[in-house]
C-alpha cells in the first residue's frame, strides 16, 4: 500500500492493496486474510504531522464517499466484474444502503474516533468497534479504492473513498478480469 501525501490539496491518501482491505472487500488470488490497518510506508512522523498527533475532528464524509463508491460499483457492474470479488460486491452494496439511510437523516458527515497507529508503528488504524467504520471500511476494494483523509483548517479531518490512482488503467486493461474465479 501507498501513502501519499498531496500537499498542495492537504490530502492524504492510501492506496488499498488486496490484502489490506477487509476480507468482503477482496477479489479473489489470495487466502482469506486481512490487515485491518494501512500501511504508512515507513512514514509513520508524515502522517503523525499531518494528523496533528491524532488531536482533532475527525469525520467520514458520507456523501462524498457514497456518491464515489455508487460510481465505482456502477463502473464494475457494466462491466461484469461482481464475480471478481469474493462476496460479489453484494457487502458493498448493503453498506451503501446503510450510509444513504444516515444521508436521508442528514447525517452528511459522522464524527469518529481519532485513528491509531499500531506498536511496531507501521500501520495507521480506524476504530473496527465502530459499526459505521466498518461499514466504510467495507467499501474500500483492493486493488481498487484509496482511504483518503482531507484536513481542514487546523485540525478537522474529512475522511472518504475514492479511485485508486491505477483505478482507471486497471479497468482498461481489463486485469480485473484475471480475478475472477
Amino acid at each position: 500500500m501507498a501513502m501519499c501525501l498531496d500537499d498542495e490539496n492537504n490530502i492524504l491518501s492510501f492506496t488499498v492493496p488486496n490484502s489490506e482491505a477487509i476480507i468482503v472487500a477482496q477479489h479473489f488470488g489470495i487466502v482469506d486474510r486481512t490487515v485491518g490497518s494501512f500501511y504508512m510506508s515507513d512514514k509513520c512522523e508524515l502522517c503523525k504531522e499531518f494528523l496533528n498527533n491524532f488531536s482533532g475532528e475527525y469525520y467520514i464524509d458520507i456523501a462524498l464517499t457514497v456518491n464515489n463508491t455508487k460510481n465505482i460499483l456502477n463502473i464494475l457492474k457494466s462491466k461484469n466484474y461482481e464475480a471478481a470479488f469474493k462476496h460479489n460486491l453484494v457487502p458493498q452494496e448493503r453498506n451503501i444502503e446503510v450510509l444513504e439511510w444516515l444521508l436521508e437523516k442528514k447525517d452528511y458527515l459522522y464524527r469518529m474516533n481519532p485513528p491509531t497507529i499500531n506498536d511496531n508503528r507501521k500501520y495507521l488504524k480506524l476504530d473496527n468497534e465502530d459499526d459505521t467504520v466498518t461499514a466504510f471500511r467495507t467499501l474500500l476494494l483492493g486493488d481498487l479504492t484509496s482511504l483518503c483523509i482531507k484536513k481542514i483548517g487546523i485540525n478537522g479531518y474529512l475522511f472518504y473513498i475514492d479511485k485508486s490512482p491505477s483505478f482507471h488503467e486497471t479497468i482498461k486493461n481489463n486485469k480485473v478480469l484475471s480475478w475472477m474465479k
